[in-house]
């Protein structure tokens, strides 16, 4: 797991799969994951903040993500790719870090629609600069 999201959707039987020894974020992971499936949110923009990068304001079309801008209108050059990600593609990330049995995952999840508003990943302890910090910020309904 290196914090790059790959194009794949997550289904029950995928995460049916997930290491039995991760329960408590296995659970963590199926709660929320169902409550973001049936917010059914399709349309929506949020703010996405990676450890030391400029925050990235992402949008989503029909669970595609369409657009990502720099918030900051002073910050230069093009937005990531490992910045233009919807809000599966988080879930995404998560289960392969649960799978993965990483040494560390922390992962704060909005109480309401589920989505993850926080995430911490360290696959391997003895590896410094392999860890991923996510945050997930104003997130909006759009139409």
């Amino acid at each position: 797991v290196d914090g790059r999201v790959q194009d794949t959707v997550i289904t029950e039987m995928d995460l049916a799969k997930l290491n039995p020894s991760t329960s408590d974020n296995k659970t963590l992971l199926l709660t929320n994951h169902q409550k973001w499936t049936a917010a059914d949110d399709k349309n929506y923009t949020f703010v996405l903040t990676r450890a030391a990068e400029e925050p990235v304001k992402v949008t989503v079309v029909n669970g595609d993500v369409t657009g990502a801008s720099f918030v900051s209108a002073t910050a230069t050059g093009a937005v990531p790719d490992a910045n233009k990600v919807s809000i599966d593609d988080l879930f995404n990330l998560i289960a392969a870090g649960v799978n993965a049995n990483v040494v560390d995952l922390s992962v704060g999840y909005d109480e309401t629609k589920g989505f993850p508003f926080s995430l911490f990943l360290d696959p391997n302890e003895s590896v410094t600069g392999d860890e991923v910090f996510l945050g997930v910020s104003e997130y909006t309904i759009t139409t």
